[in-house]
């Protein structure tokens, strides 16, 4: 199951320019190829940052991915993103050596048990008798918000040795 994207799903997206909606990130065609090291690595990091979320109640977080392309051109070696120690903050090159990645969890702290959470909680499953569009990432529990969140970092992941 996706999540509803009002943006998509409201109107049958009538009410969104195609611009808007193209910009909509729910879809990653590609897999990010990592090294058994490295792709232990990320998932472990998202594991423990994800648990922090999760144990203040947060939700609607998303996964910011970067893939910087090698340049075929030769460039200067102290500009070469891809001679800096990997890390995910400034890089991970990709087993293939063409992309440089990098991730980061982008939250805006939705916290599920504030006034102002529970009250969109309540509208939004007020709307859904009518128009049941499916949920919305804010209606969902933490702990379900979490797992679908690392099944889907998990499925990007392809493991190459």
């Amino acid at each position: 199951m996706s999540y509803f994207f009002p943006e998509r799903d409201v109107a049958g997206g009538r009410l969104a320019s195609e611009a808007t909606k193209s910009k909509l990130a729910d879809k990653f065609e590609d897999r990010i190829l990592l090294s058994r090291e490295q792709a232990d690595e990320f998932l472990q990091l998202l594991e423990e940052d994800t648990e922090l979320l999760e144990r203040n109640n947060a939700v609607d977080y998303s996964l910011m991915l970067v893939r910087i392309p090698k340049s075929s051109s030769p460039m200067d070696e102290s500009q070469n993103l891809f001679n800096d120690p990997p890390n995910w903050r400034t890089g991970v090159p990709s087993q293939d050596n063409k992309w440089l990645f990098r991730a980061v969890i982008l939250d805006f702290f939705w916290a599920k048990h504030k006034v102002h959470a529970k009250a969109m909680t309540m509208l939004i499953n007020a709307w859904r008798i009518f128009d049941d569009k499916g949920p919305m990432s804010i209606t969902t529990a933490a702990p379900e918000y979490r797992g679908r969140f690392l099944k889907m970092c998990r499925e990007i992941v392809k493991v190459v040795e």
